[in-house]
């Protein structure tokens, strides 16, 4: 048990298959994929800001997730803003 466990922290298994390592790879290339859709079709941001994120999404494993995390921060405030003038009408 001893031999496994410094394996795992040393990030050095003893069975790799061969198809498991290229759908990892192949599932990391669809999330940087999505995000660079997302970052020039969906986000309204002007082209410095763009770059910026396509830089940091390009970073391996952080950025996905660090632009991930700002989009649902973006999203969360859009939805209040959405909510907040929701209310001014029907009220």
């Amino acid at each position: 048990m001893r031999y496994f466990i410094e394996n795992l922290f040393s990030l050095q298994p003893q069975n790799l298959i061969p198809d498991a390592v290229w759908m990892g790879i192949g599932l990391y290339i669809l999330v940087l994929l999505a995000c660079f859709h997302s970052i020039l079709y969906f986000s309204s941001l002007r082209l410095l800001g763009k770059v910026l994120w396509g830089v940091v999404a390009m970073i391996p494993f952080l950025g996905p997730i660090a632009y991930a995390s700002y989009r649902l921060k973006t999203s969360e405030s859009s939805l209040k803003e959405i909510w907040a003038s929701h209310d001014k009408t029907v009220g």
